[in-house]
Formats: structure tokens, C-alpha cells, sequence
């Protein structure tokens, strides 16, 4: 995934170190659940998005677009990852959808 960090320091001393993911129009896979979703690289693009030398946001830009829906799955997961206080593997355990017969994998 896409993403933007920095490190400041306050005028009091502390340092803050903050991360946003990056987000775009969600791909026709992701429209019915949500109106974003973050911006997924391919593998081949990594390098660019990471390049230190790369300062013009115009060479960055064409990176941000939806992931191709071809290449997702949706998997139902419990709603226990809508709580940022959950730090268990457990929420996102494949499971059952209801009416839907469910093999995770």
C-alpha cells in the first residue's frame, strides 16, 4: 500500500513521527462495501514509490489508482476489525458469510 510519513519536532522538544496510508476511488470490487480504498502498488512499481531521488509529484500520481479488482478476494471477516483497540489475528479470520456457504482459503 501507498503511503506518506514524516518526523517533526514540536517547539517543545518532542518528536512525532506520523503516517497516512493513501487512499483513492475504490475499484468496482470495492464500490458496494465502501467509497475508498487504500492505494495498492504492483509489485514492478515499488521501487519508484520508494525512490529518494523522486521529488515531482507527477511521476508519483499515476501510481495512485485503484488495484485491478481481477487481482482481489473478498474474504467476510468478523466486524472486530472496525475497533482499532483490537490487536488480535482473530478479526480477520476468514468467515461465514450469512446465506453463503464459505470456504476460506
Amino acid at each position: 500500500m501507498t503511503g506518506i510519513w514524516d518526523e517533526w519536532t514540536r517547539p517543545d522538544g518532542r518528536v512525532f513521527k506520523t503516517f497516512a496510508v493513501v487512499t483513492t476511488e475504490p475499484s468496482d470490487l470495492i464500490a458496494p462495501i465502501h467509497n475508498r480504498m487504500p492505494c495498492i502498488l504492483a509489485q514492478t512499481d515499488e521501487g519508484l514509490w520508494l525512490a529518494p531521488d523522486v521529488k515531482e509529484p507527477k511521476t508519483l500520481t499515476p501510481l495512485l489508482k485503484p488495484f485491478p479488482s481481477e487481482l482481489m478476494k473478498l474474504v467476510p471477516v468478523s466486524t472486530a476489525v472496525n475497533s482499532s483497540r483490537e490487536k488480535s489475528g482473530e478479526c480477520i479470520k476468514p468467515m461465514q458469510a450469512p446465506g453463503d456457504l464459505f470456504i476460506g482459503g
